[in-house]
């Protein structure tokens, strides 16, 4: 996991007192009951035994913008008065102007609102000075040290709490270092070392409970896992499509139950009168006064939910847009698509005062939350659209199909999913929401060599009739792979045939005088690696091979479907 390093100052007088109400002590956990939501203060708890702490900065200044990069699991080291004195670690954020006035008051009319939850993992005592080949002697402001000297430290150290670890040798607390209940040294801190592994065998096991299984054997049903929890973790937009009750819908909802339990997932039917962005982001009431001149504004369940993410952005949250192609997807998740790509605010930042909801005069919009996965179901028919390149592009898109041996006579009606083991929920979300996640973690160099040379070839073929993909394909595609490794799917053979088959083939239709040739080279390519421009009919037939023994056997097979559809329609889609 990519942490980032903060320096938490507490040395001037007004710091010092702010220090002494919510830092010297752990937080009393009835008066955080008063003033944080349940799910927060249950993550907060639950991470450190009951005992955390509190800072926070005012709106509008750099503290803010620090606040705001903050995620799970980072690190913070708290300087006084020439020393570091602790090593912490960030569990929870918030925007809470009440609990802000409770702890520290006001000052000019504001308070220090964005706060953030610590948990304790060291007492030392480090004079700055021993520092400076790191870290400025003087320590100012809310601030971050530059990423080289990041890398620097993890470099020499291997972590920071090594780091921490190397550097208080021969140091021990003074008399004015504050120490957590009476003891020095290491606390337990939280505990996040879990794998991406560990989430696949227990969510799959978690859903042979709920009694749904994918595939007639152990290893189908575990391969479907790894394939929806990558595609997920390795961008948090998700397309299932797939035959009437296959199961698209079921799985997207028990990983969300499973996750956080159900109000930590959400599911919104698409409606064919969907337009605009005001089916998601609600509109602001012209008939509606919220008072001091303001309106109301209308949230409709998806907003409220995103938002709801947004407050608690240590636990995953999953949005399932049911039948999502009942009304053109561009037209109403435009908004969402183009935030999710650019992390540009444009979510309405509104809250709800007593008696409606009403838009923040300040921040007025706020990011798509890291912490939210979006999932659209998709079914074909004479009622449903077309997804663009612009969406298939920002998305894997996982088929799923029922063969006859899937059919069980002992198959029962799915229940709701248990809760997974919070350690598990955590693992998942640090990936989620880590862009660098696969950098500092990737699979081995040769895994990944291969991924990339086979991709580089599909490119060529697919330039042919102008089907090619761009950087944004090609490096999602790379952090797929990582991420399916670390699932434990060990054979790059598999990265490669699951991002032609969720990433590249969604993006083919049209009629046969423009795809024939184009598919018949993809399935010449999957079938024994071999690359030609052009694929003649008479050279190469997909019928007279088994899938068994292709390369890429799902994305061979797929396109064998595609093939025999075309031959037959004149026309083809990836959806059939």
């Amino acid at each position: 996991m990519s942490r980032q390093l903060f320096l938490l100052p507490a040395s001037g007088p007004q710091a010092m007192r702010h220090y002494e109400a919510s830092m010297a002590k752990p937080l009393d956990i009835e008066v955080c009951r008063q003033y944080l939501e349940p799910n927060l203060l249950e993550t907060l708890i639950m991470e450190t035994g009951g005992e955390f702490y509190a800072w926070g900065a005012t709106p509008g200044g750099t503290g803010e913008s620090y606040w705001k990069q903050l995620r799970f699991g980072d690190y913070v080291l708290v300087y006084q008065k020439g020393h570091y004195t602790r090593l912490m670690m960030i569990i929870g954020k918030t925007r809470n102007p009440k609990l802000a006035h409770f702890l520290w008051g006001s000052q000019a009319g504001q308070t220090w609102e964005y706060i953030y939850f610590l948990a304790d993992l060291e007492t030392i005592n480090i004079p700055a000075s021993e520092l400076t080949d790191f870290f400025p002697e003087v320590v100012s402001g809310f601030m971050r040290p530059a990423p080289d000297k990041l890398r620097r430290i993890i470099d020499l150290y291997g972590s920071i709490p090594g780091f921490i670890d190397e550097r208080i040798r021969g140091y021990e607390p003074g008399p004015d270092v504050p120490v957590r209940n009476g003891e020095s040294g290491r606390s337990a801190g939280p505990n996040v070392h879990v794998g991406l592994q560990e989430v696949c065998q227990a969510f799959a096991e978690a859903l042979k409970n709920s009694h749904l299984f994918f595939g007639a054997t152990e290893e189908e049903h575990l391969s479907k896992v790894r394939s929806f929890v990558a595609s997920a973790a390795t961008k948090p937009f998700v397309i299932l499509t797939g035959l009437s009750g296959s199961g698209k819908t079921q799985i997207a909802m028990r990983f969300g139950e499973w996750l956080g339990r159900e109000n930590h997932v959400a599911v919104i039917p698409v409606r064919p009168d969907w337009t605009g962005p005001e089916a998601l982001f609600g509109y602001e009431d012209a008939l509606s006064k919220a008072g001091n001149g303001r309106r109301a504004w209308s949230v409709p369940l998806a907003l409220e939910f995103m938002l709801k993410a947004a407050s608690d952005p240590s636990r995953p949250y999953l949005l399932l847009l049911d039948e999502m192609n009942l009304a053109h997807v561009e037209r109403y998740f435009a908004d969402v698509l183009s935030g999710m790509e650019s992390d540009y605010p444009c979510l309405p930042n509104v809250f709800h005062n007593g008696t409606h909801w009403v838009m923040h005069e300040t921040e007025r919009y706020i990011r798509v939350p890291r912490n939210l996965i979006i999932a659209g179901t998709v079914n074909v028919d004479e009622t449903t659209y077309m997804f663009s390149p612009k969406v298939l592009d920002r998305a894997n898109t996982i088929e799923f199909r029922v063969k006859s041996q899937d059919l069980r006579t002992d198959a029962e009606r799915p229940t709701p999913c248990a809760p997974a083991d919070e350690k598990l929920a955590r693992a998942f979300l640090n990936v989620l929401s880590d862009d660098r996640w696969h950098l500092d973690n990737p699979a081995p160099a040769g895994y990944l060599n291969f991924v990339a040379e086979n991709l580089r070839s599909i490119h060529g073929l697919l330039a042919v009739a102008g089907f090619e993909f761009g950087h944004r394909v090609f490096y999602e595609a790379l952090r797929f792979a990582s991420v399916l490794y670390a699932c434990g799917d060990e054979k790059p053979e598999s990265a490669v045939d699951l991002q032609v088959m969720q990433k590249l083939l969604p993006r083919l239709h049209g009629s046969r005088r423009r795809l024939e040739g184009t598919l018949l080279a993809l399935a010449r390519y999957c079938f024994n690696g071999e690359k030609t421009d052009v694929a003649d009919p008479s050279d190469f037939d997909p019928q007279q091979v088994k899938v068994e023994d292709a390369r890429f056997p799902r994305s061979f097979a797929k396109l064998t479907r595609m093939l025999q559809i075309l031959s037959a329609n004149q026309f083809v889609s990836f959806t059939e």
